[in-house]
């Protein structure tokens, strides 16, 4: 009987080989060629938090600080980095490493100095009664969005107050201001926020403490404006914690609204009141507490 023998020649299976070689080498070249850029401030200030990103994702961070500088990473995601600069000048560099080889994918130089994207060269308050005032002048601006206002009572937490847009980018001086209404009674300490358009911030405290005191008396004022359509404002001075009912009456004597009715802390107050469901004519407003009564009328005029 006759067997027949299947053989392959190495022409057979050189293509195949030939094939998968290629295809090896085209994955590898392919992964260890995978480049990216890496966007944020090529200078920044000392003490700056800066924002970088890249546009791939899935990678690590690392920065290497050179020349003094004591750069040091706040936090970092797949696709975004966000880099104290440090105290003191010199130069960092921002990699993105391919993970897990460790690979580095692209990085950028980055210059630690003295230089300030926003310069101020004054920052002042005024206090009335129970309104602050702020008042600041930037020497020159670059890439300014604007200045958060915030606001902390001694050992609490900073809080919002505000928001002021910047200039942009300006050479010359501009004048800024922002008025914090109706602050309870306290001492409390300001600063600014000032936030550039790629997210980056920096600090700018205000030296000294404002304080919110207490009247020296009662008091119950006129309405402004007077005569008013459909609002207007009622103010009123508490020297000490009581009891407070302010009563809106028609000029027949009839009781119309009751505008507080609750017991509040010795403070400066401003209540807003909106009488577009009366009739216009003449109106009498009272205060009562413990302590004080007085009156006062407002014309409705529509």
């Amino acid at each position: 009987m006759n067997t027949k023998i299947k053989t392959f020649s190495f022409r057979t299976i050189l293509p195949v080989c030939f094939l998968f070689i290629t295809s090896v080498l085209f994955s590898s070249n392919t992964l260890f060629s995978q480049s990216c850029t890496v966007t944020g401030p090529l200078s920044v200030p000392l003490n700056t938090h800066v924002l970088y990103l890249t546009d791939i994702s899935g990678q690590n961070w690392e920065v290497y600080s050179y020349n003094g500088a004591q750069a040091q990473i706040v936090f970092a995601d797949d696709d975004s980095l966000m880099v104290n600069s440090g105290p003191t000048p010199g130069n960092f560099t921002v990699y993105v490493l391919s993970n897990p080889q460790y690979n580095n994918l692209c990085s950028v130089n980055v210059t630690v100095d003295l230089t300030l994207p926003v310069e101020l060269s004054s920052f002042t308050s005024i206090t009335d009664q129970r309104n602050v005032t702020l008042s600041w002048t930037t020497v020159s601006e670059e890439n300014n969005s604007g200045f958060q206002i915030e606001r902390s009572m001694v050992k609490e937490d900073w809080r919002s107050a505000g928001f002021v847009n910047g200039a942009g980018t300006v050479n010359s001086p501009v004048n800024y201001s922002f008025t914090d209404y109706n602050v309870p009674a306290g001492i409390y300490r300001y600063r600014l926020k000032q936030i550039d358009f790629n997210g980056n911030y920096e600090y700018h405290n205000l030296r000294n403490e404002v304080t919110i005191g207490t009247p020296e008396k009662f008091a119950l004022y006129q309405n402004y404006p007077n005569p008013f359509n459909p609002v207007t404002k009622i103010n009123y001075d508490l020297p000490s914690d009581d009891f407070v009912k302010i009563t809106l009456f028609d000029i027949s004597g009839k009781e119309v609204r009751t505008l507080v009715n609750e017991f509040r802390q010795a403070g400066f107050y401003s209540i807003e009141f909106n009488a577009s469901e009366l009739t216009s004519g003449l109106y009498i407003y009272k205060l009562e507490s413990a302590k004080f009564t007085a009156v006062k009328r407002m014309m409705l005029v529509k």
